[in-house]
């Protein structure tokens, strides 16, 4: 486990002690999202699920899970996977950073570029050259924040209703 300080901050790798605060802040940017576009919905009770999704990620080899304390309290999170590709594709061994949220009331301390410098840190003793991230395109603070960590546009996704 590592930790890092500052700014009254600690840095850490997630353990199943921080479950239930994890699900907490992934509800909470799940409904922040939901908020922005409403196309983004979500199951009446997603407690169950996202806490079945990652205590799994948690214990996971191909998973990372880093946290940010403030006191007691868990305030962010960062999950970051490494998928294998087809074949096809070169490198097979790509990262994907599945989630990011940190706090309103404790945004813009530098806690997301500490947690995204953590997942960086694991995807790299991974062997992992390239990772991916999503995000919404209604959401101009996440994808300035990715930008200036030097992702770049690769592709875009479209979406359409069959019904």
């Amino acid at each position: 486990m590592v930790i890092m300080t500052g700014n009254s901050f600690s840095f850490r790798s997630g353990s199943i002690d921080d479950l239930e605060s994890i699900v907490e802040l992934w509800i909470e940017s799940a409904r922040f999202h939901a908020r922005l576009e409403p196309r983004f919905q979500y199951a009446p009770d997603v407690t169950q699920p996202t806490k079945e999704y990652y205590a799994k990620q948690l214990q996971s080899e191909n998973s990372y899970v880093g946290v940010a304390q403030s006191s007691d309290d868990i305030v962010g999170f960062i999950s970051a996977q490494v998928h294998e590709r087809p074949p096809i594709h070169v490198p097979r061994r790509m990262g994907f950073i599945d989630g990011l949220f940190v706090k309103p009331s404790v945004r813009r301390h530098g806690i997301g570029t500490r947690l995204w410098h953590m997942a960086l840190d694991w995807l790299k003793q991974q062997e992992v050259h390239k990772a991916h991230v999503t995000v919404a395109l209604r959401n101009p603070e996440s994808i300035e924040f990715w930008r200036k960590k030097g992702f770049n546009d690769l592709m875009l996704r479209l979406e359409f209703d069959c019904i």
